[in-house]
Order: C-alpha cells, then sequence, then structure tokens
C-alpha cells in the first residue's frame, strides 16, 4: 500500500493517508518504533501488524485519561475500558503497564481514600471497607488504610452525631431518638457496641421534645 502524506492529528497522535483513500490514525509512539515517516509504501499484512498494535496504545491512553479526570482503582479502570469494548488481553496489558508506571496503586488510592472520607463524611469505617471492596481492594490493602480510623476517632464521630442529633431534636421522645440514632449510626458503619455505650449515656429531656 502506497503511502500519499502524513499529518499531525493531535498531540501524539497521526493521520496516514494511503492509496484508493484510506487513512488511518497511529500513536506517536506506533510512528517512532515502526519509522512510518520514512516509509514510502507498507504491505496489507504489516498494516494490520500496525493497527493492532496501535489499539493497545488507544487502551493504554483511555485508561490515562480516566486517571486524569479521576483517581480510580485498577478494577474501576479496568471496567470502565470494557465498557468501551476494548479486547480484554489489551486491557490487561494497560492494567499491568499503570501499575509498572506508578499510575496505578490501590495500596495508596485506599490510604487516601480513607483520609477523604475520614476529613469529608461521617461515615463509619465498616462503610468506608465495604466502599473499598466494591471498588476491587483486596484486603491488605483496605486493612492497612483503615488503621488510620483509630478506635479514637469513630468514638468522637459517634459522639458528636449523637450530640448533634439531641441537640436538634425537636419532636422524638428519648427512646425514638436513641432508637433512630442506633439504627443510623449503624447503617453508616459505625460499631455497635460503641454507639449503643455512647447512648446510654446521654440525657434527652422530655419536656424539651
Amino acid at each position: 500500500m502506497k503511502i500519499l502524506r502524513y499529518k499531525r492529528a493531535k498531540e501524539g497522535v497521526y493521520t496516514i493517508y494511503f492509496e484508493q483513500e484510506k487513512e488511518y490514525s497511529f500513536y506517536e509512539e506506533v510512528i517512532i518504533k515502526h519509522s512510518l515517516l520514512l516509509k514510502k509504501s507498507i504491505t496489507e499484512k504489516q498494516l494490520e501488524e500496525l493497527l493492532k498494535e496501535n489499539k493497545s496504545y488507544e487502551v493504554y491512553y483511555s485508561a490515562l485519561s480516566l486517571l486524569k479526570r479521576k483517581a480510580q482503582t485498577a478494577y474501576e479502570v479496568e471496567k470502565n475500558l470494557e465498557t468501551k469494548g476494548f479486547p480484554k488481553e489489551d486491557i490487561e496489558k494497560t492494567i499491568s503497564k499503570l501499575k509498572e508506571q506508578g499510575y496505578l496503586n490501590d495500596a495508596i488510592y485506599a490510604k487516601s481514600f480513607v483520609y477523604n472520607q475520614l476529613i469529608t463524611t461521617s461515615r463509619g469505617p465498616k462503610k468506608i471497607m465495604e466502599e473499598l471492596k466494591k471498588k476491587g481492594v483486596v484486603e491488605e490493602n483496605y486493612k492497612e488504610a483503615l488503621e488510620q480510623y483509630t478506635e479514637e476517632i469513630e468514638q468522637e464521630k459517634i459522639n458528636k452525631i449523637i450530640q448533634k442529633a439531641v441537640k436538634s431534636n425537636q419532636r422524638k421522645s428519648a427512646n425514638a431518638l436513641k432508637k433512630k440514632l442506633e439504627m443510623t449510626l449503624t447503617l453508616d458503619g459505625f460499631d455497635r457496641q460503641k454507639i449503643l455505650e455512647s447512648l446510654q449515656k446521654i440525657t434527652v429531656e422530655e419536656e424539651d421534645i
């Protein structure tokens, strides 16, 4: 196949125009590796191999684009790439490459996730753990990350939530308020025993309800 001309399509990507009005875009890595800018023609078989290799770079750069927009786990990136219809083999290669380059690191991601949850939400450790598991983080990594969420911090959060609820309560009886808090805090991932102990220590003035 005769090569007619080249054109830079965008940063890192070139379009090669062939005879019979055929054109294909290739990533710069493929262009350089195979010295395509110096060639005047290639065979159909060579083109097929180049397109296959180029596809793997498409998967890689799609993954990088995902990570630039939002930090993700390896599992999340893999699932996002699958929805784009990329071949499983290319996805696996991309995930491995990103891990080697340090762009994907579930252990670091988990620690950052837990820290952000600690300072921006009122979620308990169990709730955060479940979220990390859904993101594909393995037990070793999420357990290490959750070491940041100490028992002291958990107790402090439970107390603050209870105090705020008691202070703003206007309608519920003491028993009803405590039952609601018990359910809410449990669903939010806090330790049930800590919840019950904290609730036993509070006093809700019935006349204020």
